[in-house]
Parts: C-alpha cells; structure tokens; sequence
C-alpha cells in the first residue's frame, strides 16, 4: 500500500490533496502557500521499491522518515511545513508536475499536474518582461525559465527536446557546404548498358542476346541495306544494340544519403502537422490577490511554436533543394530501413564519413513531443525571467553606448 499526500497551508487555512487517487480536476496552489508532501508505504512495497523521493517539475525534494504506523513507514519532506524554506512555489507561475519515485524503480510512480497560482504583482511583472524579452529575441520562449535549466519532468522520456531536429540541421547544412564534393566525388560501379541506334553493333554477349529475344522485328534486306549479317544473310533492324559500360550510382552508400533525405522530409512534415496548440480563455482571476499565469504562458508557447515552425519550414526547402540536385547528379533509390555502415569507402572519405555520423545521430536522437499547453510546463521562476530581461536591457545600453549593433 503507498499513500501520498500534499498539505497546503496558507493564511492558517489548511487543505489536504490525496496524489495517490487519480483524477482530471487540476489542483491549484498559491504560489505563498507551505508545502509539505506525505508518503505512507508498507513494509512489503518499501522492500520492493525502496525509499521515496519527490520532483517538483525538474526539482528533486528528498524525504525523510517520519515515523512508523504500525507496520507502514511514514516519509515527509524535510522543511518544516511553517518554515519559510516549505514555499517551493515561493515566485513561480504556471502548471508544473508532481512527481513520486522510488529509489528501486526507473520510472514515474504517480504524478500530478499543479497550477501555481502567481500573486497578481509578480503575474503583472513576468508579463511585462516576458513581453521585453519576446521583443528581442525571437525564440525568447524555448529558453527554460526553470532554474535547471530542463523543460519537462524529471524522467529524459517526458523531456522536451529538439534534439533530432537540431541534427537534422547540422546535417542539411553540412550537406548544402559539401554539394560540390559530393558531386565531384561520390560512390559508383560500372556496369554494362545496352544503347539502341542505327550505328549500335551487337557484338558483346548481351546485344547477342537482345537481337535473339526480338526476332519479331528483323526483316530480310539486301546486302547494301542489311545492318545485320547472319551466316551470309542480310537483315536489317531499325535500331541496333551498342552495350557501352556506364556508372551506376545506385550504391549502398548513396541510397543511405537518398533514404535519410526521404525520411527526415517525412519527419519535418509531421512535425508540422503536431505544432498546434488550442486557445484559451484570458488569465483566470482566482481573487483579489492571486491568479492563474495559464493564457499568458500559452501566448509565449506560441511564440516559441511558432519559431520552430519557421525554421522547419526553412529546412524542408533546404531539403527539397538538396533531393533534387542527388536526384539528378547522384541518383539512387530510397531503401527503408537501410542503416548507415562504415564501409571501406565511407571510411576513405571525409565527407561521406561525416554525413553518415550525423545520419547515425539523427536516428538515435529522441523526436520532439509535443504536448500542446504543456510545452513549456515546469517551474517558470520569476527570478529567471528578470535575469534574463536585465542581461537583454545591459546589453542593449551597450549597443547604444558604443554604437554597435552585435
């Protein structure tokens, strides 16, 4: 059995949420509130699962034994819930994430969405410097306002991430410098080529075999017309086969580069498709004092969607542009699931080498999640917006002070 618990005190008034039962209504809390998390677990899971531990978005709280109730252990966390030091939402805004974990489990027990509840103040201040910032940077929000520094939840497969992306245009750049080598040097066999025209030869063993497989179209013709002689006899074909040996590029170590360019096309256009998030109704007025930071938030999520939107956008010209000149100077088919290998060439050239290492990258790196409103949910530290616009204002007076524009 394990029983989870968070006690919210604010202006005397105490309010007991049960985490462990699961439930769609939000849970809101006042950013002043004190705050202390239970957890009950019996003896038989505390030996399976081992000793709690809670995470605050991206913020590890560490719990301490309490007390025994019979045979359950009671943990709590160890800031005295009247101390000061209890406010973990003390200047914070937004939703965020509960997390329970175990020190034997590799993976999120329970969680609970939270909003924090900022004080009318503060929510009026991050507006306003949110706004400044937004101003001067155009990705301002995929800048983590948390103090880790981390977008998403405690556990790397809820983290928001553009990591995939992120290669996927190191690689396209990469690819866009090394045109010129690739075209002047890439991978190729030869192999023979049958070429009809009226001054082809059919002496080789395929021709042969050609002019034997259309017998249907060779006529009779005097010596002087004949373009075939067979045992003395004149025959004539409109077209004849010349077998010429020509380059074939259709190699495993450009159908690798064709497959990965095919693929991340597909990749960037799904993405797209995900980079919607619904509208919401303006900052919800709780009361006099504090109120909900949600419709604020979203407009900078927003922003920052639609900044990536931009730049892939940007990529998939690039990668239509790119597809297009392989096509034509490198041809070669898309092979699903074809995997970049180091093969003796590969390994002989730098550019092949180095674009099948971003390759390997780019299909071992997590894909984005989004997550609608959640993009950004975590705990925005009002602290961080106000470094962040302050280092922008200093930077801008230097600028203006030295008249430079970098």
């Amino acid at each position: 059995m394990i029983n989870w618990k968070l006690i919210s005190v604010h202006d005397e008034d105490e309010v007991v949420y049960d985490l462990t039962s699961i439930s769609d209504e939000q849970i809101h809390i006042k950013e002043t509130s004190n705050i202390q998390f239970l957890v009950t677990i019996d003896e038989q899971a505390f030996e399976i699962l081992g000793q709690p531990h809670i995470v605050l978005a991206d913020i590890p709280l560490e719990l301490e034994f309490s007390h025994y109730a019979g045979t359950d252990r009671n943990f709590k966390t160890r800031e005295e819930l009247d101390s000061h030091s209890s406010r973990y939402f003390y200047n914070f805004f937004g939703e965020s994430e509960v997390s329970l974990f175990f020190d034997k489990e590799d993976r999120v027990y329970y969680s609970q969405a939270i909003n924090i509840l900022a004080r009318r103040d503060n929510a009026k201040l991050a507006n306003e410097m949110l706004n400044y910032i937004t101003k001067y940077l155009d990705d301002a929000v995929s800048i983590c306002f948390s103090r880790s520094k981390l977008y998403i939840g405690y556990d790397d497969s809820k983290k928001f991430n553009f990591s995939r992306l992120d290669i996927i245009n190191k690689a396209i750049s990469y690819l866009t410098e090394a045109i010129p080598m690739f075209v002047r040097e890439h991978k190729y066999t030869w192999k023979p080529e049958l070429e009809l025209s009226e001054q082809g030869q059919p002496t080789g063993p395929d021709s042969v075999h050609w002019v034997l497989t259309n017998l249907n179209i060779v006529s009779p013709a005097s010596i002087d017309e004949a373009n075939l002689i067979y045992n003395n006899r004149g025959y004539r074909l409109e077209s004849l086969p010349k077998e010429n040996i020509v380059k074939d590029k259709d190699v495993f170590e450009n159908r690798v580069i064709h497959t990965f360019l095919h693929n991340i096309m597909h990749f960037l256009y799904e993405i797209k498709e995900q980079l919607s998030i619904r509208n919401s109704l303006d900052d919800e007025v709780v009361d006099q004092e504090y109120v909900r930071f949600d419709h604020t938030m979203r407009q900078y999520t927003q922003l920052a969607l639609e900044h990536k939107a931009n730049q892939i956008d940007n990529l998939i010209l690039s990668v239509e542009k790119i597809k297009r000149i392989f096509s034509t100077k490198i041809p070669a088919k898309n092979q699903p699931g074809i995997q970049p290998k180091l093969t003796p060439y590969v390994l002989r050239h730098p550019h092949y080498r180095k674009i099948f290492g971003l390759i390997e990258q780019c299909y071992k790196a997590p894909a984005p999640t989004f997550e609608g409103a959640n993009l950004l949910m975590g705990l925005k530290n009002l602290s961080i917006v106000y470094e962040t616009a302050s280092l922008l204002i200093i930077h801008e007076a230097i600028k203006q002070c030295f008249d430079c524009s970098t």
